[in-house]
């Protein structure tokens, strides 16, 4: 995702909710807000594709140059991945394993071959989330993902220790990068 602006100088904002919230607050309504705080990507993971004709969610957030990114898990069948893979913006958002977010993640030949199967199907990078947290993780993530995301872990730390324990935790995963 490389959608940055005088008001976005750096980083791109991606919001993440459940589909109640955005239905709640209306579809149209949400993606344009978001559109005027300059989100760039929205992660929805309980609104499947076979949803749109009614919902229309994917078709606003293009209608406002958001980002619809996909979510995948390592149970998604390739007729599956091929659907998200169709109507993904951004990157591909692969679930690294059963369970709940925040709960530890095995790099193992699984989780490898579930990536290299929807590397097959995508063009868009492909992210790897739940229970990614230490450095060594991401360390072995390179080469077999392109972004690996840490949302859980970025809210533990700051819960236990606030900005400054945020900053050092962020801090020890960008060494971690390859420049």
């Amino acid at each position: 995702i490389n959608k940055t602006s005088p008001q976005n100088p750096g980083c791109p904002i991606i919001l993440m909710a459940y589909y109640n919230t955005v239905f709640r607050y209306g579809v149209e309504r949400f993606c344009k807000r978001a559109k005027n705080l300059k989100v760039a990507g929205l992660i929805v993971p309980d609104i499947p594709q076979e949803e749109e004709k009614s919902e229309k969610f994917i078709s606003m957030s293009l209608k406002y140059d958001i980002y619809p990114i996909r979510v995948v898990s390592p149970s998604s069948s390739i007729e599956r991945l091929r659907i998200n893979a169709k109507f993904a913006g951004g990157f591909i958002y692969c679930v690294s394993h059963f369970g709940v977010t925040g709960s530890k993640t095995n790099i193992d030949k699984k989780l490898t071959d579930y990536l290299q199967r929807v590397k097959k199907i995508t063009k868009l990078p492909v992210a790897v989330g739940f229970g990614i947290e230490k450095k060594e993780q991401i360390d072995r993530l390179q080469g077999i993902a392109d972004i690996a995301i840490v949302g859980s872990a970025i809210i533990k730390n700051y819960n236990v220790g606030g900005i400054k324990k945020l900053s050092s935790f962020i801090k020890t995963l960008k060494e971690s990068t390859i420049e």
